[in-house]
């Protein structure tokens, strides 16, 4: 009864199959520097997000040197705030706010190269063709694939580090406490 419980809790309907979600967070040199989870695949973004507490990290860590607040692009379920910026919503939308819209559109994109990679190097980590929750220590795998892709990152580059032009840092510093 108790596996059979949280088998239905996993379970997708839509997409007919068991899947956990991850909350990321990929940074312009290709790093993943964030990473919370797993959630059932059945919740909503928005909660995962407060269940997270994401917000606050981005409240007590985003400035630069000179005190100025930094922001990251995210998920529309996410809101927006002084830390987060994410699509606007139709409809009645303004024509600068499609217009933006349209140009972040890449920078999603470029975002989801980074778990592609990940899936890509260490395909056991998707969950529907391998992963046996209860079984094995799903949770941590995908953890230690992501340490792994950040290393990989560090040492070859990566399609969204190309596209921002911005180098990822060594593995020395990447390691470092």
């Amino acid at each position: 009864m108790y596996n059979l419980q949280f088998q239905r809790q996993l379970f997708n309907r839509h997409e007919r199959i068991h899947a956990l979600k991850y909350q990321s967070v990929i940074t312009p040199d290709g790093i993943i520097v964030h990473l919370s989870g797993p959630y059932s695949r059945r919740r909503h973004d928005a909660g995962i997000f407060r269940e997270s507490n994401f917000r606050n990290i981005l409240e007590l860590y985003s400035f630069d040197p000179n005190g100025r607040p930094l922001v990251i692009y995210g998920d529309p379920a996410y809101g927006q705030f002084r830390h987060l910026l994410s699509p606007f919503r139709l409809p009645g939308i303004q024509p600068h706010q499609v217009a933006f819209n349209q140009a972040m559109s890449s920078v999603r994109e470029s975002v989801e190269w980074g778990f592609g990679k990940m899936l890509q190097y260490f395909s056991f980590l998707d969950f529907k063709k391998n992963q046996k929750v209860f079984l094995q220590p799903v949770a941590k795998y995908y953890f230690v694939g992501c340490i792994f892709t950040n290393i990989h990152t560090c040492i070859n580059g990566s399609t969204t580090s190309a596209f921002f032009e911005v180098p990822p840092s060594t593995v020395e510093q990447y390691l470092r406490p």
